[in-house]
């Protein structure tokens, strides 16, 4: 039971990270092509030569991390705790920069008003904000499973080493 979850979510990181990145490459490049238009962010397309910088960068980004990810699941489902450990430390990072990235998007966008560079903030922070939400989703059900499930939790703790003793 408990290895079908990981199966499940190694399954879901896969989806997550596959939204992820189309969410980027979307959005992000109708960000950049726009603020090309307008005359912003001239030096981001001069800098990687090519309009199709963002798209490029969103996909090798996160194919690293999908790479990455993949690694540490296959040590989950060898039931590493260790893995399960670093998964649920990154978990909670991501859960609580995505609740509090949610929480403080007004204020951010008044903050980046004030810089001028042709770039437009909300649509940038509309960005952020729908990667945050896919990303709690995610993040919030892997703790469920790994921290808060007894099954999953007593299966990687069944797997320590009996102690000895001498009698």
């Amino acid at each position: 039971m408990a290895m079908n979850k990981l199966s499940h979510l190694r399954a879901l990181f896969v989806l997550y990270m596959l939204a992820k990145t189309i969410v980027e490459i979307v959005l992000g490049s109708g960000i950049c092509l726009d603020s090309l238009e307008a005359g912003g962010m001239s030096w981001l397309i001069r800098f990687f030569g090519s309009h199709l910088a963002i798209p490029i960068l969103a996909i090798l980004g996160n194919g690293v991390l999908l790479l990455l990810g993949l690694v540490l699941f296959h040590f989950l489902l060898e039931k590493r705790n260790w893995a399960r450990i670093f998964l649920l430390i990154v978990g909670w990072i991501n859960v609580i920069d995505a609740v509090s990235g949610l929480m403080f998007h007004t204020e951010a966008a008044r903050f980046l008003s004030y810089f001028k560079i042709g770039i437009d903030w909300d649509r940038i922070l509309y960005l952020d904000r729908v990667t945050d939400i896919l990303g709690l989703i995610y993040w919030g059900y892997l703790i469920i499973v790994l921290q808060f499930n007894d099954k999953v939790r007593k299966d990687f703790f069944a797997t320590l080493p009996e102690t000895v003793t001498d009698q």
